[in-house]
């Protein structure tokens, strides 16, 4: 597959070779953990943000690379 030569998609013969198979379900596991690993960042993030009830401490922007809160409590 990774030549570079992208041949047509076998619609009949599909899912019946082992090994594309098995390639795909890999590929689907490792995408589904990068975003698993995405969703528990996020949610770390926000647990980081709160105060034990939940609230808020400061809104927190959040750009590609950093996060700034545009004020800052404490």
């Amino acid at each position: 597959m990774g030549d570079g030569q992208s041949k047509p998609f076998d619609y009949d013969n599909f899912g019946t070779n082992i090994d594309e198979r098995y390639q795909m379900i890999r590929d689907y596991a490792q995408v589904r953990r990068q975003w698993q690993q995405l969703i528990d960042n996020e949610r770390e993030r926000r647990l980081r943000c709160t105060t034990p009830s939940g609230v808020p401490l400061a809104p927190v922007f959040q750009f590609p690379s950093i996060s700034m809160p545009y004020f800052q409590r404490f």
